[in-house]
């Protein structure tokens, strides 16, 4: 690995894990409803076992909500080791409506504790990039949660996350939020290192997105969303067809 690539790299873990950190509550309650579900149905399936007139039909019903629960929870526990690893950037061809979709899962969570409407519009084709897909779930993560995080005072709470293939061979990916109305000079600096309007914010979230975004030959911009808020869209290249 050259320098710049390892830095990328170590720079894009510790983001990430920054931000799954924020995001432990929204998980944590995500985790709760299948361990729930397994406790529930493993209560029923011994007090049937242990009834007079066994039921072997409800007994199979309890144990089969045990296994989709528990396959459930090692589902989410499995998303979020994969997510936390510190691996070596790997290019390979993915779907953007997938990458989208996986992302989400992170934070969907999330945008429900916020009363928060997450609106999704995927592309009705596949858009296929070449891409590191955990480092591309990560700007998509990242902007999300900026966008209902941003939400907090809003009267409308809509983020809406599109995919689409443009006209010029680009994969494109948007987040676009509902929030407060932003000055010029907020907008031109979003971008910058260190710069925020968060007081805990460290300033690194975007400019780490962008640098991800531009190592896979890819544009990042901001600017001011036709409903007020913040439109924040970036493309890539597709692969070749």
């Amino acid at each position: 690995l050259g320098l710049e690539q390892a830095a990328r790299q170590e720079l894009a873990h510790v983001a990430r894990v920054a931000t799954l950190g924020e995001l432990t509550g929204a998980l944590a309650h995500e985790l709760r409803q299948p361990l729930t579900g397994i406790t529930a149905n493993a209560r029923a399936a011994k007090i049937i076992a242990e009834s007079a007139g066994n039921d072997s039909e409800r007994l199979v019903a309890a144990l089969d909500g045990v296994k989709v629960d528990a396959d459930r929870a090692r589902e989410i526990i499995n998303r979020l080791q994969e997510m936390m690893r510190k691996g070596e950037e790997r290019r390979d061809p993915h779907d953007l409506n997938v990458v989208v979709r996986g992302a989400l899962e992170f934070v969907s969570g999330s945008a429900r504790q916020h009363g928060v409407d997450l609106e999704v519009r995927l592309a009705s084709e596949p858009v296929t990039v070449n891409c590191d897909r955990i480092q591309l779930q990560q700007v998509v993560l990242n902007l999300v949660q900026n966008a209902v995080t941003a939400l907090e005072s809003s009267a409308v709470k809509r983020v809406t996350v599109s995919v689409r293939r443009d006209d010029h061979h680009n994969g494109e990916i948007c987040v676009d939020d509902s929030g407060p109305e932003l000055q010029p000079e907020v907008l031109s600096n979003m971008l910058e290192p260190f710069y925020t309007t968060k007081p805990e914010g460290l300033g690194m979230g975007l400019p780490i997105c962008r640098t991800i975004v531009e190592a896979h030959d890819g544009t990042l911009v901001v600017e001011k969303s036709p409903r007020g808020g913040l439109t924040v869209r970036f493309r890539i290249p597709v692969a070749d067809d």
